[in-house]
């Protein structure tokens, strides 16, 4: 263990070293590292990451320790399974029983063991941030034996809730999942939101919409030429809705120019082998790979004209509107919406007027819709302005950082010099 990581009973704590750590999520993660790590760096406090992922470095003022040193180089980084993540929250206890943070927050279920254990073994706080509803992930994946699954994930899921109670506050992605943990004394909810800076830089790229002329944005007159662009960023798998993105963009009428873009990261290799099977197939999808940086999702998303998100409508996501990454990636990049009819999404994309729901089981319904964005550039405008003036007042991270700012400073305290953002 490094010298810098021990525990030094001389040392007075400043109320302000914050370890955080996760088994399944890199430095590139848009929450774990590009909200919360970077703005708590930000805000003053001293900050270092721990993740299975490499390389080790300093990077926007938050210190990244790979505890697996796996590199994952150019490419995307693996997804790793549930024996594997266990494996590596034993591993973690190993590392962090016997060092002095001032709060430990950790992102994985399967560190709830790890956590609990420091808040006996240290004198730290400690967090959990809680991302997905894990009764219903249990409930729907194919992670245990159909005839007990039921059985089995309620009782992990009160397991989970057990062990949270060990925990001196928990941070939900959203209401639903703030709504298992309210026996909880702290609890409060920070949604996936992205930085507000998306939203200005597609202003200042000229990719918003200009309702005030005939002709749209500046991108949009260099481009008329080029087809219209729908894209999809994120976990590529067979339930959100790939296979019929695909089949659907063929479907739309061929006098009509237009593409489909691609990019993430596979959840299975049964996934991988279907989508890019599909894919090949058709000389309109471009399968653009993993994005390595939150900037290249974001380049991808700038050059795009309508964003699409089909998920099927498992238990886990009817009201996980609020914990997406892409629905609001899609509003600050000033894109038309195109979402699954689903629990909350529906009244996500039609509170903003930036979107339209469709049956995500129906691929001639989203053709349909397709087609007729790819007809309608003034209604493709209209749409993505008002979703990019939602993601400016309301939908961005800086009206979510403060809570997080405030469970800190319940549990530590004040920062000792408080610093203005």
């Amino acid at each position: 263990m490094n010298q810098e990581q021990s525990r030094s009973s001389n040392r007075a704590s400043d109320g302000r070293r914050v370890c955080v750590f996760t088994t399944s999520h890199d430095a590139t993660d848009a929450r774990v590292f590009h909200r919360e790590a970077v703005a708590l760096a930000e805000a003053g406090y001293d900050v270092t990451l721990f993740t299975p992922f490499g390389p080790s470095r300093i990077e926007d003022g938050v210190r990244i320790r790979s505890f697996e040193g796996i590199d994952t180089g150019e490419g995307q980084p693996p997804l790793p399974g549930v024996k594997t993540r266990v494996y590596w929250a034993l591993d973690l206890l190993g590392e962090l029983y016997d060092t002095d943070y001032d709060l430990y927050h950790f992102h994985d279920a399967e560190l709830l063991p790890t956590g609990a254990a420091l808040s006996i073994l240290t004198n730290g706080e400690v967090v959990y941030d809680v991302h997905e509803n894990v009764e219903n992930v249990l409930r729907h994946k194919e992670l245990l034996p159909e005839p007990v699954r039921p059985a089995l994930a309620g009782a992990i899921s009160l397991v989970e809730r057990g062990l949270a109670r060990a925990t001196d506050g928990v941070v939900a992605a959203s209401t639903d999942i703030a709504e298992r943990f309210e026996s909880h004394p702290e609890v409060i909810t920070v949604t996936n939101y992205p930085q507000v800076k998306w939203a200005k830089r597609a202003a200042d790229r000229g990719v918003v919409p200009d309702l005030g002329t005939d002709t749209g944005s500046v991108a949009e007159e260099s481009e008329a030429n080029e087809p219209v662009r729908f894209v999809y960023c994120g976990l590529l798998s067979e339930d959100r809705g790939i296979p019929q993105l695909i089949d659907a963009i063929e479907r739309v009428p061929e006098e009509r120019d237009v593409e489909l873009a691609i990019g993430g990261k596979y959840e299975t290799d049964a996934d991988e082998a279907l989508i890019e099977r599909m894919g090949s197939g058709s000389d309109r999808v471009s399968l653009v790979g993993w994005q390595d940086t939150l900037e290249d999702v974001f380049e991808l998303l700038y050059g795009a004209d309508v964003g699409m998100m089909v998920f099927a409508p498992d238990p886990n996501k009817t009201r996980a509107a609020h914990r997406s990454n892409k629905l609001f990636w899609y509003m600050a990049a000033a894109l038309p919406i195109v979402v699954s009819d689903i629990g909350n999404w529906t009244e996500v994309v039609e509170g903003a007027d930036c979107g339209i729901p469709v049956d995500p089981l129906d691929t001639e319904e989203i053709a349909a819709v397709m087609t007729d964005l790819a007809e309608n550039p003034e209604k493709r405008r209209e749409l993505g302005a008002a979703g990019h003036e939602a993601a400016l007042s309301a939908y961005n991270w800086e009206v979510q950082r403060d809570r997080l700012f405030d469970l800190y400073e319940r549990l530590l305290g004040p920062l000792p010099a408080k610093i203005e953002l």
